[in-house]
């Protein structure tokens, strides 16, 4: 009897993974940086900051199943004439185009906004491909502008999507 109970069980769970909706496609932009930007010794560590948040935004996003986070390499010619036009955070046709370009039905536009050395935000939205509205937006504090709070907000933010409802997703 214990037996047929765990078939039944196994049975059910295969069946409820067989009908899950496929995850919704994502490009995570390179995070952007805008606020107080006049602290000329810590300058030459945002660069290293951003790059370090955008891959572990990726990369844990990725892992836990929230989104299927698609590769901008497709997107290098679209980024690179976005780029140089304006934060591409702030341009809807810009996220559009590069969604586009790499297939993905959502987009994720990461951004530090640093008001001091202290007080720093990571801000986010996602927007829906489909619609063209962001369906997602997060402003997070924190303190200190150094490797281990950037790397904490990061994980922080992975950790907020993961537990958003699939279907707000």
């Amino acid at each position: 009897m214990r037996n047929l109970i765990l078939l039944i069980c196994g049975l059910f769970l295969i069946s409820a993974a067989a009908t899950a909706a496929p995850l919704h496609k994502i490009a995570i932009i390179d995070a952007e940086m805008e606020g107080d930007l006049s602290d000329a010794a810590r300058q030459s560590s945002w660069p290293y900051r951003l790059d370090s948040l955008t891959r572990n935004l990726r990369e844990g996003i990725a892992q836990n199943g929230t989104y299927d986070v698609v590769s901008l390499t497709g997107a290098a010619e679209v980024l690179a004439k976005n780029k140089s036009r304006m934060a591409i955070y702030n341009c809807p046709p810009c996220l559009k185009e590069i969604a586009e370009s790499v297939g993905a039905d959502r987009i994720m536009a990461p951004r530090v906004f640093r008001q001091s050395n202290l007080l720093m935000y990571l801000q986010m939205r996602i927007i829906d491909m489909t619609t063209e509205e962001t369906i997602i937006t997060r402003n997070f504090t924190f303190r200190g502008d150094n490797d281990q709070s950037w790397l904490r907000s990061a994980e922080f933010l992975i950790e907020d999507l993961r537990d958003i409802p699939e279907g707000a997703r």
